[in-house]
């Protein structure tokens, strides 16, 4: 059986969009080239998107001095590792109108990025530590984001409030658990609160975490 490499979204698109390119060059030439292809379907001018990255990398390394948000320093791999692999997700679900659950969004990816490239989009931040939600709470202020909210509160208990359950058409979460830890959080939650909603159904429940799909 021959091993398939698995890409990062970043490194999918440094490779699909920016041909010719490596890693080597200016990051943010990567960044500006592969911007579009993700702006095309957005109410947000291009310019101002990149105005509004570039202010939330700014705070995003000005707060980590003093906080641990990020172990990602470097400026250019903010805008690669973090900004770029956020929006991968546009490349796989696209919708003009969507509401969006963030588990785990710590410095908030890849909710606030998607939120930027989609205003149009109603984006929940969850995060369990407090600083980080007052970071999340301060770039929405700061970046003036409409229909975005952050909320202190651990991925297991947001199944438990009404407002965020079958509310969502998707959910993301990146590096916050193994993929059956995050469906023990968002599915088998739902089935011990809802059972005749949610039947214990591999195949029913991968389908309605949190959301009520499409």
């Amino acid at each position: 059986m021959i091993d398939t490499p698995t890409l990062r979204g970043w490194e999918f698109f440094s490779l699909q969009i920016s041909e010719g390119h490596s890693m080597d060059n200016n990051s943010l030439d990567i960044f500006v080239e592969c911007l579009p292809v993700f702006t095309v379907a957005s109410d947000n001018p291009e310019g101002s998107i990149l105005e509004q990255l570039l202010r939330y990398r700014q705070e995003l390394l000005d707060w980590n001095t003093r906080m641990n948000l990020t172990a990602i320093t470097g400026p250019e791999e903010v805008l690669i590792k973090h900004f770029l692999d956020s929006l991968s997700v546009l490349t796989v679900y696209d919708h003009p109108r969507t509401r969006l659950l963030d588990i785990g969004s710590g410095a908030g990816f890849p909710g606030l990025p998607l939120k930027i490239v989609r205003p149009q989009w109603q984006v929940v931040l969850v995060e369990a530590t407090r600083k980080k939600v007052a970071f999340l709470q301060h770039m929405i202020e700061t970046l003036q984001l409409k229909n975005v909210e952050a909320v202190h509160a651990r991925a297991e208990d947001v199944g438990h409030k009404q407002e965020y359950r079958a509310a969502f058409d998707v959910v993301t979460a990146r590096a916050v658990a193994s993929l059956p830890a995050l469906l023990e959080y968002l599915v088998w939650e739902q089935q011990k609160l809802s059972p005749k909603q949610y039947p214990r159904s591999g195949a029913v429940m991968t389908k309605k975490p949190l959301g009520v799909g499409r």
